[in-house]
């Protein structure tokens, strides 16, 4: 039975029953998230090492997150009754990924900029200038990697257009 024949209760009834699908895969992706973005990152003395998003996390996230692009939202389907809800959602899912890897790639780099401050009082000029490029590089590949990620992980809901 096409969905435009179904009555307006049988319709809400499918509308909710696809809004808690999608708030408990969006909750199954905030955990995902949160199991990648949780504990220290690695700290290895004086050099900068690079923590990636764990890829067996990623091999289950990127089902995930093909399936979360296909859901009906305001842009793709406006008159589907759950259309707003879902989105909602999806942002929430957003932002709590947003603040869980900003706060681990901050700690990531956290150490390394407060020993590079302590030392730069220690060196002269041009030892602590060398010393504050190598942070920079290692700050521009961090946001290099996190910004892949996004690019991969946000869905880009809101401006989505139909698929």
């Amino acid at each position: 039975m096409p969905s435009s024949t179904l009555s307006p209760l049988n319709r809400i009834s499918k509308a909710r029953l696809i809004e808690t699908g999608a708030k408990k895969l969006a909750q199954l992706y905030t955990k995902l998230v949160a199991e990648g973005s949780s504990g220290s990152p690695p700290v290895s003395g004086l050099v900068f090492t690079l923590s990636e998003f764990p890829s067996s996390l990623m091999s289950l996230l990127v089902p995930l997150v093909t399936f979360l692009r296909t859901l009906p939202l305001p842009s793709t389907h406006p008159s589907h009754p759950a259309a707003s809800a879902i989105l909602s959602t999806l942002k929430d899912a957003q932002r709590g990924y947003a603040d869980m890897r900003g706060n681990w790639s901050r700690k990531a780099l956290e150490t390394h900029s407060r020993r590079l401050v302590d030392r730069a009082e220690t060196l002269d000029g041009v030892a602590a200038g060398k010393e504050f490029g190598i942070w920079i590089d290692n700050l521009l590949k961090v946001a290099e990697v996190l910004f892949l990620l996004v690019i991969f992980l946000f869905c880009n809901f809101s401006n989505r257009g139909p698929t």
